[in-house]
């Protein structure tokens, strides 16, 4: 291990982030519901809806299109229920609402 990777760690420790086991990983895109028919509804999307951020209204290249309502919560991939985030406000909604990447927010980690 580098000392760059023995900081780390040292920092992840006293900040007190467990690494996550492989236990703890997601499943891939497809398998969460993200495979063709996603692709090709965010591809239409991308053609016929303005890419504004819904959040901050900004407008960049690289924007995601994020559910107002999560899959995992009974969302449906519809109009009405998606919008355009730039990086940094879907990143940002993305951990208040369930702590990051879909995992569960931990105990006393409020945003």
């Amino acid at each position: 291990m580098n000392s760059v990777a023995r900081r780390a760690k040292t920092i992840n420790q006293m900040a007190g982030v467990q690494p996550v086991k492989t236990t703890d990983r997601r499943a891939s895109a497809a398998r969460r519901g993200y495979g063709r028919r996603w692709r090709k509804f965010r591809a239409i999307e991308r053609n016929n809806r303005p890419m504004i951020c819904a959040e901050c209204g900004r407008i960049a290249e690289r924007m995601q299109l994020d559910h107002v309502v999560a899959r995992s919560q009974g969302g449906a991939d519809s109009r009405d229920n998606t919008q355009w985030l730039c990086p940094s406000c879907h990143s940002r909604k993305t951990v208040q609402q369930d702590g990051g990447l879909g995992r569960p927010q931990r105990p006393g980690r409020g945003v």
